[in-house]
């Protein structure tokens, strides 16, 4: 199922159910580009009960970022939001966290962010997101991860 929602020049694609091959594979390569371990991946949490994926387009079949979280009846969880530094500062993450919310109906969306991801950082508190806690060595020893959360209370 796929569900088409408008920023800029981009176009978001909601998926709730099973993920095109092509989608998936460029989903693969974006997250090859973007994380240093591969512990967890996309594709492995897209077969976990719940995990629904957000694409970034642009133009007609060009996808230039993912953002994947799994939803419940009270939250949703951000697990991975990923963007090409080819894409970046150009409004895509921007973009899936307006779909994300318009999605995400009357719920409290959480995540963890690096302390020292400073790009990430201003993207969440853009998206008005606000620290509630910090977890210690979260990523690994002295990596530490903010928890963020926003909550959506309106229909957009």
């Amino acid at each position: 199922m796929s569900d088409e929602s408008t920023h800029a020049s981009l176009d978001c694609s909601l998926f709730t159910g099973p993920v095109p091959a092509d989608v998936l594979a460029a989903v693969q390569s974006i997250e090859a580009q973007a994380f240093d371990s591969q512990y967890c991946t996309a594709a492995t949490l897209l077969q976990t009960c719940g995990r629904r994926l957000i694409v970034a387009r642009r133009g007609a079949d060009a996808i230039v970022g993912y953002l994947l979280y799994a939803q419940t009846s009270l939250a949703v969880q951000v697990e991975k939001v990923a963007v090409p530094s080819a894409f970046k500062r150009q409004g895509v993450g921007s973009a899936m966290m307006s779909c994300l919310a318009h999605s995400a109906g009357r719920r409290v969306i959480r995540l963890h962010v690096e302390k020292t991801n400073v790009a990430a950082l201003a993207l969440y508190t853009n998206a008005r997101f606000t620290s509630t806690a910090t977890r210690s060595d979260y990523y690994g020893p002295g990596e530490d991860a903010f928890v963020m959360e926003k909550e959506v209370t309106d229909q957009h």
